[in-house]
């Protein structure tokens, strides 16, 4: 959809008004920025953190040609006077915004928002603006992100974003309940998207080294976390059993199964060899 679209705070009446040749994509563009507290406009951005995303609404003033954004955007700001603070919180009068930006004018505005750093009570702010989200604006969200499939460039910025960061105990529990409370749909829509995807062989051997003799101090980790596991019920059971039918494993599999099982059972005799000397 192309035309003039409006960013209103249902609070006080304050507009953004915008142009584009894609609205959709400009609306969860918008708000992306909102919410990760990078949005070009300084004054709505400081209203998002101030008030929350409930507030804000979207809404597509008019539709018209591409060839007559610059003017009806002018227009419209200047009909809501929404470069004037006590109104809105557009930073100019518009009119000079519908281009399509070059790969150059990109690669500049990227290098000027990297590096940037938000002192810990912006990030607070910002936190605390998405956690008193209603069901409806979450609904909202996940509606604008479904079909929405990153580009590879972008998986690949997320993984590194994300290397060395370690995940808390409390956080991990978190995550862990909200897992257990999903719904049949939900599952199945997880189910659906990873089907089709496929690991690549580099993955695959990652995954594989990471897994090869793991510490004995690993081992009793993961042994002390099932014990508090619910016990698996018959249904589970059978599911599984019924998973394994007419699979063979292969010669080497089975090797290494052999070795995984001795290992075991060396490290069990060792603990309680260990145990025995604790207590006499």
């Amino acid at each position: 959809m192309i035309g003039i679209y409006c960013i209103r705070n249902a609070v006080n009446g304050k507009r953004y008004i915008g142009q584009s040749v894609g609205i959709e994509n400009r609306r969860r563009s918008h708000f992306s920025s909102l919410r990760n507290g990078s949005h070009y406009s300084k004054h709505l951005q400081r209203a998002f953190v101030k008030y929350g995303v409930e507030v804000f609404e979207f809404v597509v003033l008019e539709e018209c040609d591409e060839n007559m954004l610059d003017v009806r955007e002018r227009v419209w700001i200047g009909y809501y006077q929404t470069t004037d603070l006590r109104y809105g919180y557009n930073n100019d009068s518009g009119g000079n915004l519908n281009k399509h930006h070059s790969d150059e004018t990109r690669r500049k505005i990227s290098e000027s928002n990297s590096g940037q750093t938000r002192s810990v009570m912006t990030r607070l702010k910002i936190s605390e603006a998405n956690k008193h989200r209603t069901e409806e604006s979450r609904r909202k969200q996940g509606d604008s992100l479904r079909g929405h499939i990153p580009s590879v460039e972008t998986l690949r910025k997320r993984s590194e974003s994300m290397m060395g960061h370690l995940v808390s105990k409390e956080t991990r529990r978190k995550i862990s309940e909200s897992k257990k409370h999903l719904s049949e749909e939900s599952h199945r829509r997880l189910s659906e998207a990873k089907m089709g995807h496929f690991v690549s062989d580099e993955s695959r051997r990652k995954m594989s080294e990471s897994h090869k003799n793991p510490s004995v101090e690993i081992r009793l980790k993961m042994s002390e976390a099932g014990k508090n596991r619910p016990p698996i019920s018959e249904e589970t059971r059978r599911k599984l059993s019924d998973a394994g039918k007419g699979r063979h494993h292969t010669e080497e599999s089975i090797r290494k199964m052999s070795e995984v099982k001795k290992l075991r059972n060396q490290e069990r005799k060792a603990m309680v060899e260990k145990s025995e000397l604790v207590s006499n």
